[in-house]
């Protein structure tokens, strides 16, 4: 277990009274999406109190409020995932069904993602349509308009030899439930000003629509690149670099990242450990970033590479790569 350099965390159990539970969704759940065009912009979330300018993001959770630097606790395993091909899990991002979670697989995988929860249940196998996977790394939630998007990065580069890499974005499921199903998708390609670099996290803005990718380096400093505007279709463009950033302890490697869904705070993982940087929803993502992380519990992974926050945004979901994972789920409160 990662100590958050504050105090000791103990464990609670999966099911979190209205933020999650382990009983899952069933087999069949409506998520609310749409098909069609996808358009960027709007906001979605749940309701949060803020603790103003310049002081650390809260949300109200049971009446309470929130410091996600203090008040956050480990969470114990949930079961392992059924889908036997969810078995090097990258990236996650909540559902619109409350305890259900997307999750994709690293390099090596087909363009396609999976819904699980902590029961482990499949509850489908999706297959983006009109995508590559050359390597994705990471995923993220967002609004596009009056609907919801899944944001898939692709976005990874070991060796910082490729000319150009792409994000990918498809309405959210409208259902849930076994089986396989596609789903349309579109593209944006994004080029370094620099050269090529390797990224793990990817990261969306949840009211400007603004998108940000942090490299991950061996050792030394990362470096956060953002788009010069929101999701276009179709379009190139060129990312602006942004601000250093490095983990104040542990490994260096970047390996995840999540906005809260009111721009509300970043998260951002390592194999060993667990950022919480502080963000008002007036802020762009280099703005947030360029600011002290706290360090915040989060269970010693076999291979952490994924972590979102809650639907909510009242507590937090990381998962690892290899077979037979769970989810660990965490409450702060």
């Amino acid at each position: 277990m990662v100590q958050n350099g504050l105090k000791r965390c103990g464990f609670f159990l999966c099911t979190v009274g209205a933020l999650i539970s382990c009983g899952g969704t069933g087999t069949t759940a409506n998520t609310g999406g749409g098909a069609g065009g996808i358009t960027t912009g709007g906001a979605a979330g749940a309701s949060t109190t803020s603790g103003g300018a310049g002081s650390l993001p809260t949300t109200s959770a049971g009446g309470g409020v929130v410091d996600f630097c203090t008040d956050c606790k480990v969470g114990n395993a949930c079961d392992s995932f059924a889908n036997n091909d969810l078995n090097e899990a990258s990236g996650i991002a909540p559902a619109s069904v409350a305890g259900a979670y997307f999750v994709h697989n690293d390099s090596g995988d087909t363009a396609r993602f999976f819904a699980t929860n902590c029961k482990g249940d499949d509850l489908g196998e999706y297959n983006v349509q009109g995508a590559d996977a050359v390597d994705w790394e990471d995923m993220a939630r967002a609004p596009c308009g009056p609907k919801v998007c899944l944001y898939f990065g692709d976005i990874g580069d070991n060796l910082a030899e490729r000319p150009n890499v792409a994000i990918y974005r498809v309405y959210e499921p409208p259902s849930l439930s076994n089986g396989k199903f596609d789903v349309l998708s579109e593209k944006m390609t994004l080029v370094y000003p620099d050269g090529g670099h390797d990224s793990e996290a990817l990261l969306v803005h949840p009211i400007t629509g603004e998108i940000a990718l942090v490299t991950k380096v061996n050792e030394g400093v990362s470096a956060v690149y953002t788009t010069p505007e929101a999701f276009s279709a179709g379009a190139t463009a060129t990312l602006v670099k942004g601000p250093s950033v490095s983990p104040p302890d542990g490994s260096a490697r970047f390996t995840g990242g999540s906005v809260h869904p009111e721009a509300k705070g970043i998260l951002l993982r390592t194999y060993t450990n667990l950022f919480f940087y502080p963000m008002t929803p007036d802020q762009t993502l280099s703005q947030a970033l360029s600011a002290a992380p706290c360090i915040i519990p989060a269970v010693l992974e076999l291979q952490g590479e994924a972590v979102t926050f809650t639907l909510d945004g009242s507590g937090y979901v990381t998962v690892s790569e290899q077979t037979g994972q769970s989810l660990h789920v965490y409450t702060c409160d």
